[in-house]
């Protein structure tokens, strides 16, 4: 991968100042090497060179488009990210574009199944999880629903 990746290979007129793509490489790199990595296990290292290029680049792929897809979700609930909400919806947007992605992607190289049961099983996951983890890491003296100070009536 070029680093010039991001700017359409002309740093010279196309630049990212404020670093924005740098998480959509950081979820590319991550979601190809984990993807690799699974496929090498699930195989037992049984796979060609481009079996092993494919998953690396189907789990790019759906990792940089999970990045996306996550934040973008995040932006449009209005939620903080560290409520149950927030990471709930983060997590759903992820995972209803990368799933697909990995899943369809893994199938043609490997025939793994991936149905729509597969689906609905991972966009659960990832809403439990994230509402999980939203509700931990929401800050102390905040509705961990959706991050909004607690109010308290007095009698």
């Amino acid at each position: 991968m070029t680093p010039y990746a991001g700017m359409a290979n002309d740093p010279v007129n196309l630049v990212d100042p404020d670093g924005r793509f740098i998480p959509i490489l950081i979820g590319a790199l991550v979601g190809g090497v984990i993807n690799l990595a699974t496929q090498l296990i699930t195989t037992k290292g049984h796979i060609s060179f481009w079996q092993g290029a494919g998953a690396f680049g189907f789990g790019a792929l759906a990792g940089a488009v999970g990045v996306v897809s996550g934040g973008a979700a995040l932006t449009l609930s209005g939620y903080a990210a560290q409520s149950v909400f927030g990471m709930a919806a983060s997590s759903v947007g992820t995972v209803a574009l990368a799933s697909p992605i990995l899943g369809y992607g893994n199938k043609a190289i490997f025939g793994n199944p991936y149905t729509f049961g597969n689906f609905a099983k991972d966009l659960s996951f990832a809403a439990l999880t994230g509402g999980v983890v939203g509700a931990i890491s929401a800050p102390a003296g905040t509705n961990i629903f959706n991050r909004s100070p607690k109010t308290y009536r007095s009698t």
